[in-house]
């Protein structure tokens, strides 16, 4: 079992579209996948039609397996199911406070999870916070969108210090880069300066494409609608790159 977790501390770089993606091309290469929307806005649930479960409020997560199995929905799409997110998801961070070990807990509930499914696939919400440590503790690869500019730089360069802080490998991080604009300069100067730096980086890169933004409009995967192979192609070399590096180590339970 393979998990995977999409994740950066800044949003509207394309973090929603790579967890649903990476979901739908896992789904389509065979493996029973799990969609495990975890932010609060729901983006992920709401590209696939489905509404969030009042079965699993932020405490039934983590404590009550039955409720957590229960509210797993079955998408369009044979292979992907969805758990889907919950408003109350917010307050993740007070109710993990509460164990004694809290970027455990995250990783216990996986671990009853992956009993049912080859690939499970966490959608985060954009925020440094007591949930995201535990992502990042509990994920085998935690793909980071980055679109070529110094703020996602930046961004990265955060996100890979809060590893640090937390004594978490950051060969954990695999960051890639996210709507990329062919010919643009000052992207391209970034991409050379940024593989310099980043010897995890990816070498796929997802390209521009309106299409990806029409993903809200059409509410489901891009690769279900769009003419344009090349994106589809995409986030299956980006989905076999991640699963073909070895896993760094995990928390033990």
């Amino acid at each position: 079992m393979k998990t995977i977790a999409s994740f950066s501390l800044k949003g509207g770089v394309g973090k929603t579209t790579t967890a649903v993606n990476l979901a739908f091309a896992s789904a389509a290469a065979g493996n029973h996948t799990l969609l495990v929307d975890l932010d609060a806005q729901g983006a992920a649930s709401f590209y696939f039609r489905i509404r969030s479960d009042s079965k699993v409020r932020n405490r039934h997560f983590f404590n009550s397996k039955s409720r957590l199995l229960s509210a797993i929905k079955s998408t369009d799409y044979e292979g992907l199911d969805l758990l889907p997110a919950h408003r109350s998801f917010h307050k993740f961070d007070l109710i993990l406070n509460e164990f004694k070990q809290p970027r455990k807990r995250l990783n216990q509930v996986i671990r009853r999870l992956s009993k049912e499914f080859d690939t499970i696939i966490m959608d985060c919400p954009p925020t440094g916070s007591l949930l995201s440590e535990s992502v990042c503790a509990t994920a085998d690869a935690v793909v980071v969108p980055m679109i070529p500019t110094t703020l996602c730089r930046r961004t990265c360069e955060q996100l890979m210090e809060m590893c640090r802080r937390c004594g978490l490998p950051t060969k954990r991080l695999r960051p890639f880069f996210s709507m990329v604009r062919s010919g643009n300069e000052l992207q391209e100067e970034m991409m050379d300066l940024f593989r310099a730096e980043v010897p995890s980086l990816l070498s796929t890169s997802i390209p521009y494409l309106s299409d990806i933004e029409r993903m809200g409009i059409q509410r489901e995967p891009v690769s279900c609608f769009t003419k344009d192979k090349s994106v589809s192609e995409a986030y299956a070399r980006l989905l076999q790159e991640v699963t073909s590096k070895p896993r760094a180590k995990r928390l033990a339970a």
